[in-house]
């Protein structure tokens, strides 16, 4: 799948990869996740997220023809399926902690 077509199918999760990763290092990966949105209301940013989770789910359901394009707008070199896979999981995990951090009150801070 081609960059275009991959932003057409997760338009949230290209435009927060490529946005948020695209020019940051990458040993701050999960950082990020966590802070993703940290300026918006509370409601706002728990939306967003849940619709992140939704894409970034779609997306790991079809990582063997998506994975080149993922790794191509998150700026990452992740020369692998297995690869780019481990790299969703770990975002996904710190965007699940963060959503749920949010429904349960903020009352946890991020690992």
């Amino acid at each position: 799948m081609n960059r275009p077509a991959f932003r057409e199918r997760y338009p949230a999760l290209s435009a927060t990869i490529g946005g948020e990763f695209g020019d940051s290092a990458a040993d701050d990966d999960e950082a990020i996740a966590h802070n993703f949105a940290a300026e918006f209301p509370p409601e706002e940013r728990a939306r967003y997220l849940g619709a992140l989770l939704a894409e970034a789910h779609l997306l790991m359901d079809n990582i063997d023809e998506h994975w080149e394009a993922m790794a191509k707008e998150a700026n990452r070199r992740l020369y692998t399926r297995d690869a780019a896979r481990g790299w969703l999981v770990r975002i996904t995990i710190a965007w699940q902690e963060e959503l749920t951090r949010l429904r349960d009150g903020g009352s946890q801070q991020p690992s």
